[in-house]
């Protein structure tokens, strides 16, 4: 009769534990990145995960983690969190809005949409203003940003 309280007593555990980790579970995607900005040169694959309160990139060369963009309700580069704002205008060389960089990875159109044309496989946006020239691309599991002015590029190819 003990046994059988151990054993069920066992299977409680398991089940209890079991439940918990499938709530924290993340969405993982492998991908080549190419991400080039007056603080980054970077070309080599990494990974996407996906959670419910968290967005990270995690950027990989020669098996060696290069960099984890970690994105909530701020920023965080390798373990150092910025305001949205604040690391748009540091890494991409204008403040665009919150969002921005999540509106990249999701491969979702960026200001509201603006100038969006659909194509056979996605859409493109070509935003000019003073401060800045972009050209973005989304097809298929792709994604290309390319903003003249600032000398930014930034493309994830979806494995």
């Amino acid at each position: 009769m003990k046994t059988l309280l151990q054993i069920v007593f066992l299977c409680f555990v398991c089940v209890f534990l079991n439940s918990c980790a499938l709530k924290s579970k993340t969405q993982a995607q492998s991908a080549y990145v190419i991400l080039k900005t007056p603080e980054f040169k970077f070309a080599d694959y990494g990974f996407l995960y996906e959670g419910k309160n968290f967005t990270s990139l995690e950027l990989y060369s020669a098996s060696k983690a290069l960099l984890e963009l970690k994105i909530s309700d701020k920023i965080c580069v390798n373990g150092i969190c910025y305001a949205k704002t604040f690391f748009n205008k540091r890494f991409f060389n204008n403040e665009y809005y919150d969002d921005f960089l999540q509106d990249l990875i999701y491969k979702r159109p960026i200001f509201y949409g603006k100038n969006k044309q659909t194509t056979s496989c996605g859409f493109t946006q070509k935003i000019v203003s003073k401060n800045y020239d972009i050209f973005y691309e989304v097809c298929d599991k792709n994604m290309s940003f390319n903003d003249k002015k600032s000398k930014i590029k930034f493309s994830i190819k979806s494995i």
